[in-house]
């Protein structure tokens, strides 16, 4: 491995006019074509982006120039919409990192769910009761709306078990006169992939159901990785594929297990690069905010301090 690989964690590009936008930009999970595109030159003034097939193998690098991996989590459907013509004008592929569930049309991931019920909300105010649990939801004002997209209740919302999602979700919709379904299509199917893969794009697992691995039983998490398995057979992917943990989080079993399956490599969240003593199978990533100067600002210098 490349002593200066550089992976960035994308998840939605998207408009900010956009009306289901709003909870993702202040959770920090969107940045705009407009601001892409400006990320994407800054960055190729800099480096090279890495073939995503084979983006730890340093061969033909240039040692004096940074190495980039493009990644895309979740397997939103505006990655092959607005992304992807963005880094074809720069001769970049990308790896997507897929839900399989979502993918294959039989889920909602929780926090779009929960997103899908604040933009979808009738009412701007509103108390929301769940087991013992008493908070008030506001969207009239910004302060409000950034608590409702990254609050300790709908982080407790996403480390729930199913049934206790179903309730506080169904908590939040009275409080609001909203839906917990989405409006649009936000996912990638086959026939995206297909497209991306078609444009050099690799493809990788995050999880069938978006699980947080840590929080699983061995049979859960052994349950978890053989749907995403095959989920991605179906999804057109035969043999072993790369793995972004969900949220980043990643445990010691989890590790194990894909060792144990041959994944051939797989990342994590931390804002460092991926030195030649990194753990293939915990690889830190960037997490690209949507500010269109941050590789100029932020990235760049930090990376030739840490050279």
């Amino acid at each position: 491995m490349s002593a200066r690989l550089v992976i960035l964690c994308f998840h939605r590009v998207l408009p900010t006019e956009a009306p289901s936008a709003w909870p993702y930009f202040l959770r920090g999970t969107a940045v705009t074509p407009t601001c892409l595109r400006a990320q994407l030159a800054a960055l190729a003034r800099h480096g090279d982006f890495v073939e995503p097939h084979a983006p730890l193998d340093p061969r033909d690098a240039d040692p004096r120039r940074l190495r980039y991996w493009l990644t895309f989590d979740d397997g939103y459907v505006d990655t092959l919409r607005h992304a992807r013509p963005l880094l074809d004008e720069v001769g970049a592929a990308a790896t997507a990192f897929v839900t399989t569930g979502a993918a294959l049309g039989e889920l909602t991931l929780p926090a779009d769910r929960w997103y899908a019920t604040l933009t979808s909300a009738q009412r701007g105010v509103g108390v929301v009761r769940w087991d013992g649990v008493t908070f008030d939801a506001d969207l009239t004002g910004c302060e409000g709306r950034a608590r409702l997209a990254h609050s300790p209740e709908r982080r407790a919302y996403l480390e729930a078990g199913s049934a206790a999602q179903e309730e506080m979700l169904a908590a939040l919709a009275t409080a609001l006169g909203a839906s917990p379904t989405p409006r649009e299509r936000l996912y990638l199917d086959r026939a995206d992939l297909d497209a991306l893969r078609a444009a050099g794009w690799s493809v990788g697992g995050h999880g069938a159901t978006h699980a947080l691995l840590p929080a699983l039983s061995a049979p859960e998490l052994h349950r978890e990785l053989s749907e995403m398995e095959a989920g991605l057979r179906r999804l057109g992917e035969m043999a072993p594929v790369g793995f972004a943990y969900p949220d980043g989080q990643a445990s010691s079993e989890a590790r194990a297990a894909l060792e144990q399956r041959g994944c051939p490599f797989a990342v994590v969240l931390g804002d460092e690069h991926a030195g030649a003593g990194t753990d293939r199978l915990r690889l830190p990533r960037y997490i690209v905010p949507n500010e269109p100067d941050w590789v100029e600002r932020v990235l760049v210098p930090r990376l030739l301090e840490g050279s």
